[in-house]
Order: C-alpha cells, then sequence, then structure tokens
C-alpha cells in the first residue's frame, strides 16, 4: 500500500483496510496493536518514512513530489513525520547522503598525504559526532514517549 501510493485510493488508511478486509476497523486495530505493539497508524507511518528515505537517497523526486506521492497534506506535515521518526529533517537526511558520496569520491581519486588523512579523519569524527547526538536524541525522546505509554498501559491493566 505504500510501496505502490500511486495506486491507492486517496481516502482514510481506516476506511481502505476495513473496506478491503471486510472487519471492523477497531477489530483490526485492536488486534494489530497487540500483535505489533503499536497501531496500525503508526505503522503505516513507519512504512511512509521508510519510503520517503529511499525516495529521497534515489534523487529523483523533490520533497514537494515526495510528499504528494506518499499523500501527504503537505510538504510540512511529511517533514515533520519525517523528523518526530528519524530525529532528522528530510534536507539534512539527504545532506548525508550528499556527504557520504562526496567522502567515497574524495577516497578514490586522491591518494593521501599525512595531513589529508588528518584533515579527513577529523571530518569524518565531527559528522559521526553529529550524527550520534542526533541518534541519541531521537532515542532518548522514543524511549520517554515510549515509557509513557507503557506506563498509561499498565496502570489502566492493574486497576
Amino acid at each position: 500500500m505504500i510501496q505502490y501510493a500511486d495506486g491507492c485510493p486517496k481516502m482514510n488508511y481506516s476506511e481502505y483496510i476495513s473496506e478491503k478486509l471486510n472487519y471492523d476497523y477497531t477489530y483490526l486495530a485492536n488486534i494489530f496493536s497487540e500483535v505489533k505493539g503499536i497501531t496500525i497508524q503508526q505503522y503505516i507511518i513507519l512504512n511512509k518514512i521508510e519510503r520517503a528515505k529511499e525516495l529521497l537517497l534515489y534523487d529523483e523526486l523533490n520533497l514537494t513530489e515526495i510528499s504528494y506521492k506518499l499523500h501527504y497534506r503537505s510538504v510540512a506535515h511529511l517533514s515533520g513525520q519525517f523528523k518526530k521518526v528519524t530525529g532528522l529533517s528530510p534536507s539534512f537526511y539527504k545532506l548525508l547522503k550528499q556527504k557520504r558520496e562526496e567522502t567515497m569520491e574524495i577516497i578514490s581519486m586522491r591518494k593521501f598525504d599525512y595531513e589529508d588523512c588528518f584533515s579527513f579523519s577529523l571530518h569524518c569524527l565531527q559528522s559521526l559526532t553529529e550524527l550520534s547526538w542526533k541518534i541519541w536524541t531521537h532515542l532518548k525522546n522514543s524511549f520517554r514517549t515510549n515509557r509513557s505509554i507503557f506506563r498509561s498501559r499498565y496502570l489502566e491493566r492493574n486497576r
């Protein structure tokens, strides 16, 4: 459904799923949540963001075209969900790809002297530090969110 978004009708996913499987959406959502541990909506969002990451890496479509292709209301909506899921903006994610390509090109095209190696190592370390910080921040925020979700579920069950 996400991979082939062009062929999907532009309708609410809950209606689409309910219609295709011929079951009440609430029933399906409860079973899905019990099995997967996340809601159908969260699952759809995660898959849409994975597809957006692929499309960004292919570099054939701009962000406006990607948001339209994946049925987002706006580029801002896609960007907000992208950042919430990955911890990175779509433009920063694309920049990481370009930096990686530039680095590979430098490695393949040049012979290094000691100063180049030091400069290159420092550049890699700075990039990794920035990326590690963003990933750590994202994981910390995800942990807080998940902890509060699990805590509220626990409290509901033990009333």
